[in-house]
């Protein structure tokens, strides 16, 4: 991304193949410092299902070092994730995510998903401050 004053953020989602994990990066390119702010959306159904707001899910999170850890309902795995940034509660609602090739499909294509909070991570000139990893 162009910040628009000659830096520039550049990010890498990385999928692993061999575990259920994905790392997210950010390396600022230019001077520093600048905070950037993460908000992992989270949800709690099968792959072929959409999530809605409700009261059901749980948006405590239970927080140990640089690891956040969810658990939105009884019965599914926890959500766990790790980053360099700090976590700060903030739970709220995202709603009416339209999934464009779900409605080409004809098939139900909007989705509400969960935020319990936000990572804040500072960012300085040439190095990847702020890591997300979820597994």
């Amino acid at each position: 991304w162009d910040l628009g004053d000659g830096r520039t953020l550049v990010g890498e989602i990385i999928v692993t193949h061999d575990a259920p994990r994905t790392v997210c990066r950010w390396t600022l390119d230019g001077p520093g410092p600048v905070t950037l702010e993460v908000r992992p959306l989270l949800s709690g159904r099968d792959y072929h299902a959409l999530h809605h707001e409700n009261t059901a899910f749980r948006f405590a999170a239970a927080a140990e070092g640089a690891a956040v850890e969810w658990r939105p309902y009884d019965g599914l795995p926890a959500i766990r994730c790790s980053s360099t940034g700090t976590w700060h509660a903030d739970p709220v609602w995202f709603r009416q995510f339209l999934y464009a090739a779900e409605r080409e499909r004809g098939l139900d294509d909007t989705e509400d998903l969960a935020s319990s909070g936000v990572f804040q991570c500072s960012m300085y000139d040439g190095r990847s401050v702020c890591v997300f990893e979820a597994g």
